[in-house]
């Protein structure tokens, strides 16, 4: 239980006491502020920025006939709202092939497309449409259900649904402001579970997905000496014979880890001959010829 658990005299002007007791850590963090030892959530995210954003389908949502709507209506939310917007829709085939499979992606194909398009956090969609019980079940109810995700890592950030009050079905116009008003709605109580995350997680630095393709004998062993030494945070996630992935969290952004990797390869493995194929905001290719 709470209270004194121990008491112990140290010196003879130094006496250690253990207390186990309640903390509120909103009262504790506004103290450490005023005392000068943190620094504010709002300067912190003002300081590492906010996270790049791309708006993706989510699988099952492939052949609405809303999808296009949709992702109209939260593209020029994000963007009125003055979010970094990257287009997920361009020419990414070759780059969503060569990252290949993303380890313990919910939805993978949207995770290789962020990743192509170099966005941080990727916000997948569902447009849905219900049957209401007014005018003799003639009303259609329309709603979003939106997740968030972080690229490199692709964990879970938040996830709103909101369905719409039912409309009248056949007056022109109505699905597409009960679709507005849905989509807006379910953003603006996604994007602050998102800055919640990025306030605590991006100051530690920046996170990377990267890829060895043709990977030679030893790659996991020699790169992950490599990273240990650049990187706070280290992880394998695959390692077979032709290829091998970590996730990384670095205090230095892309061009400087392909930096630190191309020195890596050099001193570990120097007759190998390779190629940078990627060199994103938040993944890196390697093909060794």
């Amino acid at each position: 239980g709470k209270g004194i658990k121990s008491r112990v005299r140290v010196s003879d002007d130094k006496l250690r006491v253990v207390i186990i007791t309640d903390v509120h850590r909103k009262l504790l963090e506004d103290d450490l502020v005023a005392m000068n030892i943190i620094a504010k959530k709002d300067e912190m995210l003002d300081a590492v920025g906010r996270p790049s954003l791309a708006v993706v389908p989510a699988a099952v949502a492939k052949g609405n006939k809303y999808r296009g709507m949709v992702e109209g209506i939260l593209n020029s939310y994000l963007t009125k709202h003055r979010w970094e917007v990257v287009n997920a829709s361009g020419d990414l085939d070759k780059m969503v092939d060569a990252i290949g499979e993303v380890e313990g992606a919910e939805e993978d194909e949207a995770a290789k497309i962020a990743m192509a398009a170099g966005a941080d956090v990727y916000i997948t969609f569902e447009p849905k449409k219900e049957r209401g019980k007014e005018a003799y079940g003639k009303s259609v109810a329309y709603g979003v259900a939106l997740k968030a995700y972080e690229t490199t890592t692709s964990r879970l950030l938040g996830s709103e649904t909101v369905i719409s009050p039912a409309r009248a079905s056949w007056v022109a116009g109505e699905e597409a402001r009960a679709l507005q008003d849905a989509a807006s709605d379910a953003m603006a109580k996604l994007l602050p579970q998102i800055e919640e995350y990025w306030k605590e997680d991006a100051a530690k630095g920046s996170k990377f997905y990267v890829v060895f393709k043709n990977a030679p004998k030893s790659t996991d062993i020699k790169m992950n000496s490599v990273f240990k030494r650049t990187c706070s945070r280290v992880k394998l996630v695959r390692s077979t014979r032709s290829e091998v992935t970590f996730r990384l969290q670095c205090k230095m952004d892309n061009l400087e880890l392909a930096g630190a990797i191309d020195e890596g390869i050099s001193k570990k493995m120097p007759d190998v001959s390779y190629d940078f194929a990627a060199k994103n905001r938040n993944n890196i290719i390697v093909v060794f010829k």
